[in-house]
């Protein structure tokens, strides 16, 4: 009960110090984007639908990692990673809040930030050496690194101007945000899977 409470009284504690801020206000963070920025309610549709997937599988291992300590080794990593990369797709971690903060250029800050995801990303996968060689687990792995790999030669100006990736900003934004919203929904998947299944083990060597 006493846990309920602390949760229920840290969204009214945010909710009150927000009342008094100047640049970051209420209205900031509750107004809905699309009404504000007068664009049809449908915008970023997918890219909200690939964040509710990430806090999704978070919120499934975590919870496990918690209520289960014998799954803790294996559950709380990726589940700390799959709530790392909502945020980072959400707020746009890596492309603006990140380099504002620390005052340096995105391409700067962007490959750091993929190279940390990947130790993390070898480190979950070294607790799961068992069920590693999974459809699921390696398409979601090939998509979004293909994700990455587009992300990272586009800006990396190594094509030339008549590439058809740069002459189609159409054709480049469905291939990278495409195999992102597939590799995202294959991490969901193949993650949430593995929990079920791991629980239900637990649960029969209890018995």
């Amino acid at each position: 009960m006493k846990r309920l409470v602390a949760l229920w009284a840290l969204p009214l504690l945010v909710l009150l110090w927000l009342k008094g801020q100047g640049t970051l206000t209420i209205q900031r963070l509750t107004v809905d984007p699309s009404a504000l920025a007068g664009v049809p309610p449908y915008t970023g549709l997918l890219s909200n639908a690939g964040v509710v997937l990430w806090f999704s599988t978070a919120t499934v291992l975590l919870f496990l990692a918690w209520s289960q300590p014998k799954l803790r080794p294996t559950l709380l990593l990726p589940g700390l990673l799959s709530l790392v990369l909502g945020l980072d797709d959400g707020l746009m971690l890596h492309e603006e809040m990140l380099p504002n903060l620390a005052g340096v250029h995105y391409t700067v800050m962007q490959p750091a930030l993929y190279a940390l995801y990947a130790g993390l990303l070898g480190l979950s996968l070294r607790a799961i050496r068992p069920y590693l060689f999974d459809p699921v687990l390696l398409a979601a792995i090939f998509c979004l690194g293909g994700s990455v790999a587009v992300d990272m030669l586009m800006e990396s100006h190594l094509l030339s101007e008549r590439n058809a990736l740069m002459l189609d900003e159409g054709l480049a934004m469905w291939l990278e945000d495409g195999l992102k919203l597939l590799g995202i929904v294959a991490w969901w998947g193949y993650w949430t899977g593995l929990g079920a299944r791991l629980q239900k083990v637990v649960a029969l060597d209890l018995e």
